[in-house]
């Protein structure tokens, strides 16, 4: 008898394991993010630079972001998104969810504030990396290992593994907009 539930206690925990690690999101469609969010701006990570909260003991990273298009609201020039998580004096935190960057990237961004830095909405639902595909500009969102919680197939909601949104850049600009307008 103990040796089955025992079995039965290793079976459950394999089964959840990448469930338990993972960050579970809301889904948020790109009508949810704009509305959301205080600011959509399209910009270049010029620096990255991770440090250590001294009351926290949190590791945070802070990527700046010169802004050269403002989608929705208006923010500086030049940004600093801060999010939880990196490499500091040999330690490494990493938030599944929580998008790398790294000098040079092109982005979007759907964004909150606190008047000092600026966070992502949604994690990384809130941040599409720009690239050319066959001379076309195209938006990836950068979801980094998260789940989403959205209905299934039988439209009950569910831990469904983060599908990344892929579009046009024109296209994804396009949605913001319409969002936009359909909220006045």
């Amino acid at each position: 008898m103990k040796t089955s539930r025992c079995t039965l206690v290793v079976m459950v925990l394999i089964l959840i394991a990448p469930i338990v690690s993972a960050t579970v999101l809301w889904k948020m469609s790109v009508d949810d993010l704009a509305r959301a969010a205080e600011s959509v701006v399209r910009g270049e990570v010029t620096d990255v630079r991770t440090d250590k909260d001294q009351q926290s003991g949190r590791i945070y990273t802070y990527n700046a972001i010169q802004v050269r298009e403002w989608i929705k609201g208006k923010t500086p020039e030049t940004i600093v998104l801060r999010q939880i998580g990196g490499a500091y004096d040999g330690l490494e935190m990493r938030i599944p969810g929580t998008p790398r960057l790294a000098k040079g990237d092109d982005v979007v961004l759907f964004l909150k504030s606190d008047g000092q830095y600026h966070f992502l909405r949604g994690m990384g639902q809130g941040l599409f990396a720009v690239t050319a595909e066959n001379g076309v500009e195209t938006a990836v969102q950068k979801l980094e290992g998260a789940a989403v919680l959205a209905p299934d197939a039988a439209g009950k909601q569910a831990v469904q593994e983060g599908q990344p949104l892929k579009l046009p850049l024109a296209e994804l600009k396009a949605k913001i907009r319409a969002a936009l307008d359909s909220s006045r």
